[in-house]
């Protein structure tokens, strides 16, 4: 983690003028917040933001999302699966589109996540009705207001699903560009657990559920001005 707040701070810095990073803690046991305390001594934008009990991925988002303050909001996982100075391909984007998403080139996972991620995408997609290559991606790129824009309800692994199901609901627009993807640094992997993968299925099918009750009566609204972004 320590890493990826450093490249965050170092290469950040290169597209914002004001800059803050924020570590959200769901409930670890790891020494995440002792590590984070020292990385705040070095870097004053640093803040953490702490779930007492572990809450679930989406949850994590959710905090992460709402607490951040600035203009535009870009997030990655903190286990160093992604490069952080990629960040310029989503950056390179953003005149064109509202969101820009990444999706991993050579994806650094067991032939089952892969499968599993492959899935995922399209079952979101069938469901929800918008086509992106790479759902669950964890390097994307959105403009602040999009989270004053929608209401967020996904504990799970649907959060990225959910929220550009409401994006696009909303009126804005997603790009999508490619980004490498590294083997996994630290922590363990959940996502195969059964019960992550009813959860996101539940929250998912939840989704399409309400998509068929409001779509055709709640047209999508423009996107947000570039002016105020």
């Amino acid at each position: 983690m320590a890493r990826v707040v450093a490249d965050a701070f170092l290469h950040g810095s290169e597209y914002a003028s004001a800059l803050e990073v924020v570590v959200v803690d769901d409930g670890s046991t790891d020494g995440t917040c002792a590590q984070v305390g020292s990385l705040q001594q070095v870097y004053r934008s640093l803040r953490l933001m702490r779930h007492s009990r572990q809450r679930g991925y989406g949850a994590a988002l959710q905090t992460g999302f709402r607490a951040c303050n600035h203009d535009y909001v870009f997030y990655t996982d903190g286990d160093g699966q992604f490069d952080v100075r990629e960040l310029q391909r989503l950056v390179a984007l953003i005149d064109r589109y509202d969101i820009v998403s990444g999706y991993r080139l050579i994806r650094q996972d067991s032939w089952l996540r892969r499968f599993n991620g492959r899935v995922w995408s399209w079952l979101s997609g069938s469901v929800l009705g918008f086509s992106l290559r790479d759902v669950n991606c964890a390097f994307k790129l959105f403009p602040r207001v999009l989270f004053d824009r929608i209401d967020m309800r996904s504990r799970g692994a649907a959060i990225d699903s959910e929220i550009l199901y409401k994006a696009m609901k909303e009126g804005f627009t997603i790009g999508q560009v490619g980004v490498s993807h590294f083997g996994r640094r630290t922590g363990t992997q959940s996502g195969a657990r059964p019960g992550v993968i009813a959860l996101a299925l539940f929250e998912l099918l939840r989704l399409g559920t309400v998509k068929t009750r409001s779509w055709s009566s709640d047209p999508a609204q423009p996107g947000p001005s570039r002016q105020n972004s």
